[in-house]
Protein backbone atom coordinates (compact mmCIF):
# COMPACT_ATOMS: atom_id res chain seq x y z
CA UNK A 1 0.00 0.00 0.00
CA UNK A 2 1.25 3.18 -0.56
CA UNK A 3 1.63 5.86 2.17
CA UNK A 4 0.62 8.29 0.28
CA UNK A 5 -2.85 7.78 0.21
CA UNK A 6 -6.47 7.89 2.11
CA UNK A 7 -7.69 4.99 4.10
CA UNK A 8 -11.15 3.61 3.15
CA UNK A 9 -12.19 4.38 6.82
CA UNK A 10 -10.77 7.45 8.77
CA UNK A 11 -11.71 7.69 12.42
CA UNK A 12 -8.37 9.98 13.74
CA UNK A 13 -6.59 12.49 11.53
CA UNK A 14 -3.37 14.44 12.91
CA UNK A 15 -2.55 17.96 10.73
CA UNK A 16 1.15 18.98 10.51
CA UNK A 17 1.26 22.89 10.41
CA UNK A 18 -2.45 23.15 11.37
CA UNK A 19 -2.52 26.84 12.53
CA UNK A 20 -2.58 28.57 9.06
CA UNK A 21 -5.49 29.22 8.00
CA UNK A 22 -6.27 26.60 4.98
CA UNK A 23 -5.02 23.51 7.53
CA UNK A 24 -7.39 25.28 10.82
CA UNK A 25 -10.30 25.37 8.46
CA UNK A 26 -9.57 21.91 7.39
CA UNK A 27 -9.14 20.46 10.71
CA UNK A 28 -12.23 22.31 12.01
CA UNK A 29 -14.06 20.53 8.85
CA UNK A 30 -12.78 17.22 9.90
CA UNK A 31 -14.07 17.52 13.66
CA UNK A 32 -17.25 18.37 12.44
CA UNK A 33 -17.54 15.50 10.27
CA UNK A 34 -16.93 13.34 13.28
CA UNK A 35 -13.45 12.90 12.98
CA UNK A 36 -10.93 12.76 16.20
CA UNK A 37 -8.34 15.79 15.25
CA UNK A 38 -5.34 16.42 16.51
CA UNK A 39 -2.74 19.31 15.41
CA UNK A 40 1.07 20.40 15.87
CA UNK A 41 2.49 23.93 14.57
CA UNK A 42 6.04 25.67 15.43
CA UNK A 43 3.61 28.69 16.47
CA UNK A 44 0.57 28.12 18.00
CA UNK A 45 -0.61 31.83 18.50
CA UNK A 46 -4.34 33.51 18.63
CA UNK A 47 -6.74 33.93 16.52
CA UNK A 48 -6.03 30.45 15.55
CA UNK A 49 -4.90 28.74 18.70
CA UNK A 50 -8.24 30.08 20.03
CA UNK A 51 -10.44 28.62 17.37
CA UNK A 52 -8.97 25.60 17.21
CA UNK A 53 -9.34 24.94 20.95
CA UNK A 54 -13.09 26.63 20.93
CA UNK A 55 -13.83 23.35 18.59
CA UNK A 56 -12.07 20.75 20.67
CA UNK A 57 -8.70 20.13 18.58
CA UNK A 58 -5.88 19.65 20.72
CA UNK A 59 -2.54 21.70 19.32
CA UNK A 60 1.10 20.63 20.34
CA UNK A 61 3.04 23.40 20.03
CA UNK A 62 6.06 22.35 18.37
CA UNK A 63 7.41 18.98 16.02
CA UNK A 64 8.09 16.02 17.97
CA UNK A 65 7.57 12.23 16.60
CA UNK A 66 5.87 11.98 19.82
CA UNK A 67 2.80 13.61 18.73
CA UNK A 68 2.41 10.83 16.39
CA UNK A 69 2.28 8.09 19.46
CA UNK A 70 -1.51 7.45 19.17
CA UNK A 71 -0.97 6.02 15.73
CA UNK A 72 -3.78 8.11 13.79
CA UNK A 73 -5.31 6.64 10.81
CA UNK A 74 -4.48 9.76 8.21
CA UNK A 75 -1.92 12.32 8.79
CA UNK A 76 -2.30 15.69 6.39
CA UNK A 77 0.73 17.25 6.14
CA UNK A 78 1.31 20.91 5.32
CA UNK A 79 2.75 22.26 2.39
CA UNK A 80 5.20 24.46 4.64
CA UNK A 81 6.51 21.13 6.47
CA UNK A 82 10.18 20.53 5.42
CA UNK A 83 11.62 17.22 4.30
CA UNK A 84 13.48 17.19 8.33
CA UNK A 85 10.46 18.06 10.24
CA UNK A 86 10.61 15.50 12.87
CA UNK A 87 6.89 14.78 12.23
CA UNK A 88 7.15 14.27 8.73
CA UNK A 89 9.75 11.82 9.44
CA UNK A 90 8.18 9.73 12.37
CA UNK A 91 5.08 9.94 9.60
CA UNK A 92 7.67 7.48 7.54
CA UNK A 93 9.26 5.40 10.20
CA UNK A 94 6.16 4.06 11.26
CA UNK A 95 4.71 3.25 7.79
CA UNK A 96 1.10 5.54 8.56
CA UNK A 97 -0.69 7.10 5.84
CA UNK A 98 -0.68 10.35 4.78
CA UNK A 99 -1.70 13.25 2.21
CA UNK A 100 -1.76 16.77 1.34
CA UNK A 101 -4.15 19.36 2.55
CA UNK A 102 -5.59 19.52 -1.38
CA UNK A 103 -5.74 15.83 -1.31
CA UNK A 104 -7.74 15.45 1.76
CA UNK A 105 -10.14 18.46 0.66
CA UNK A 106 -11.00 16.21 -2.18
CA UNK A 107 -11.44 13.02 -0.62
CA UNK A 108 -13.65 14.74 2.57
CA UNK A 109 -15.41 17.06 1.08
CA UNK A 110 -15.09 17.66 -3.09
CA UNK A 111 -14.68 14.27 -4.40
CA UNK A 112 -17.91 13.85 -7.40
CA UNK A 113 -18.93 17.57 -6.68
CA UNK A 114 -18.59 20.15 -9.00
CA UNK A 115 -15.58 22.72 -7.42
CA UNK A 116 -14.63 26.67 -7.94
CA UNK A 117 -11.22 27.26 -6.63
CA UNK A 118 -9.76 30.91 -5.41
CA UNK A 119 -6.18 31.00 -5.59
CA UNK A 120 -3.74 33.85 -5.59
CA UNK A 121 -1.48 36.19 -3.50
CA UNK A 122 -3.67 38.97 -1.99
CA UNK A 123 -7.71 38.68 -1.69
CA UNK A 124 -8.94 35.18 -1.12
CA UNK A 125 -10.64 35.17 1.97
CA UNK A 126 -12.68 38.34 0.24
CA UNK A 127 -13.18 36.73 -2.80
CA UNK A 128 -14.28 33.50 -2.34
CA UNK A 129 -17.23 34.67 0.54
CA UNK A 130 -18.05 36.76 -1.83
CA UNK A 131 -18.25 33.97 -4.74
CA UNK A 132 -19.95 31.58 -1.93
CA UNK A 133 -22.60 34.38 -1.18
CA UNK A 134 -22.95 35.31 -4.66
CA UNK A 135 -24.24 31.50 -5.42
CA UNK A 136 -26.04 30.95 -2.54
CA UNK A 137 -27.76 34.04 -3.59
CA UNK A 138 -28.49 32.72 -6.79
CA UNK A 139 -30.18 29.74 -5.47
CA UNK A 140 -27.20 27.23 -6.42
CA UNK A 141 -26.91 25.71 -2.22
CA UNK A 142 -23.33 25.86 -2.14
CA UNK A 143 -20.69 24.24 0.18
CA UNK A 144 -17.77 25.93 0.72
CA UNK A 145 -14.98 26.19 2.59
CA UNK A 146 -12.89 29.31 3.24
CA UNK A 147 -9.72 29.58 5.51
CA UNK A 148 -10.18 33.09 7.38
CA UNK A 149 -10.20 33.41 11.05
Amino acid sequence: MNQNQIPARVGSVHLIAVCGTGMGALASALKEMGLSVTGSDAGVYPPMSTFLAEKGIVVSEGFSGGNLAYGPDLVVVGNAVKKNNPEALRVLEMGLLYCSMPQAINHFMAENRQTVVVCGTHGKTTTASLAAWLLHAAGCDPSFMIGGV
